[in-house]
């Protein structure tokens, strides 16, 4: 497996509220990769999305010689720990009240991808040339198109795109989607924040994949959408799973 990531503040924004991670366990035989995009306020979200990841590597690294069946049993009480540290922490914090996160993760181990994903960042395969989205965002613009009041394009300059329904720390209550992926052999993987995806498209990012090693179409994926406006915070993690599977 080869993994690349970087966080770049982007063109407009003073500070950074993208986390990312990366934890590998000690038989290297188990792969966790996570993207989390703060939001409510410099304070607020640089908090929201550190925090979240923070709890995710020390949960994971607590469970560190079991199986990967053990990792995901623990994936909805690890959420609900993190949702339930935020929501704390802001009611005695009036500096960090409306802070939240996205969190889009994935665990890797053999021929098989738990993802799981609140928010609007995302995961996409690249797999004999066809990059999918697995990952849809919980965003008001996606229930519109869902619903069939918007079209894709529409929604990527609809004036409420940033609207999520759902993420860490809006409520009390509060479930991510879980997904079982298979995966075949030579597969990328790619986990990013919507300061990406709001700045170039599909087309782009699987050129920009297929042609580069996991490194190079970090860079240049970050390039890319500082070049188109860089309007966000921008986090990108790719992984080459080439044979291993």
């Amino acid at each position: 497996m080869n993994i690349a990531y970087r966080t770049d503040v982007g063109k407009t924004r003073v500070a950074n509220e993208d986390a990312v991670l990366v934890l590998i366990n000690s038989n290297n035989d188990i792969f966790v990769c996570a993207v989390a995009d703060g939001m409510g306020g410099h304070k607020g979200g640089g908090t929201a999305s550190a925090t979240a990841l923070d709890i995710l590597r020390k949960r994971l690294i607590s469970l560190d010689g079991k199986d990967v069946e053990e990792y995901v049993r623990s994936l909805e009480k690890i959420v609900a720990d993190i949702n339930d540290e935020l929501l704390e922490r802001a009611r005695y914090d009036t500096s960090l009240q409306g802070m939240g996160s996205t969190i889009t993760a994935c665990i890797v181990h053999e021929n098989m991808m738990i993802v799981f994903h609140i928010g609007d960042s995302r995961l996409y395969i690249l797999h004999e040339n066809q990059l999918k989205q697995i990952t849809k965002d919980h965003s008001l613009v996606q229930r519109l198109v869902d619903e069939g009041r918007l079209t894709q394009d529409e929604a990527a300059t609809h004036p409420n795109r940033n609207v999520l329904l759902k993420a860490l720390g809006s409520t009390e209550h509060l479930t991510a989607d879980i997904l079982e992926v298979p995966l075949p052999p030579n597969v990328k993987i790619l986990l990013c924040s919507d300061g990406l995806t709001s700045m170039i498209g599909d087309n782009q990012i699987k050129e920009i994949l297929q042609k580069n090693t996991c490194e190079a179409a970090t860079d240049k994926l970050i390039a890319a959408a500082n070049s188109a406006g860089g309007r966000d915070n921008i986090s990108v993690i790719i992984c080459d799973t080439g044979e291993m599977m």
